[in-house]
């Protein structure tokens, strides 16, 4: 008997949308929402937002360098010039995951916007008091202000839910989403691996995402 043939499922990455008018504003972020849309308050200004993956600080960001458009220095680019006595706006993800010498860059870059103007916005993991980074530029960035994007609750977990689906054109039934919500890590990050897994395991199968799927899934 001939075994029914899977869809071959192409790698296009899925379209986030990162505009403003897209950012779900909750009781959990709202602190670091607006200390972002508010920023900067002055030239040479330095902001910190920290959280948990997965809970809008990437988000936050985009919508900083789309104001301002802002360079960014991350862990994978490593990049940002510094041009002397000039105004410099950067945004700096992942700053626990930086090594020695990207943490270096971004003490220069302190210390060049406080010098000579700008903005730097900074996202971490973890809040800088807990990490283990240069010293140097550690205690510079616990001068500026340390806005944390709280976990949000099981209720704010299901309307991010249903928005990461979106992102991703998936249609989750109420009853389909609950059993999501109920059996799998209340990780804003493992959620959406749950879905990326759901959405191609239900276009490979060609099947509606339904209990019996995600239970494949869990």
């Amino acid at each position: 008997m001939l075994q029914k043939a899977k869809q071959i499922v192409l790698s296009f990455p899925h379209q986030v949308d990162m505009s403003l008018e897209n950012f779900m504003v909750l009781p959990s972020n709202h602190a670091a929402f607006s200390a972002v849309q508010s920023f900067p308050n002055f030239s040479g200004d330095v902001l910190v937002i920290y959280g948990e993956s997965g809970i809008g600080k990437t988000h936050l960001l985009s919508l900083y360098h789309q104001k301002t458009g802002a360079d960014l220095l991350s862990a994978e680019t490593g990049q940002v010039s510094l041009e002397l006595t000039t105004e410099k706006h950067a945004i700096c993800d992942d700053l626990d995951k930086l090594d020695n010498a990207e943490q270096e860059k971004l003490f220069h870059l302190f210390n060049h916007i406080k010098s000579f103007g700008g903005s730097l916005l900074v996202a971490s993991s973890k809040p800088v008091a807990k990490l283990d980074i240069l010293p140097d530029l550690k205690s510079r960035l616990l001068t500026a202000p340390q806005m944390e994007i709280e976990k949000p609750t099981d209720a704010h977990l299901e309307v991010l839910l249903v928005k990461m689906a979106s992102d991703r054109q998936m249609f989750l039934e109420p009853k389909v989403l609950q059993f999501i919500l109920k059996n799998s890590d209340r990780s804003v990050h493992i959620l959406q691996g749950v879905l990326s897994a759901l959405d191609k395991l239900s276009l490979e199968q060609k099947r509606k995402i339904t209990i019996p799927l995600v239970k494949e899934v869990l």
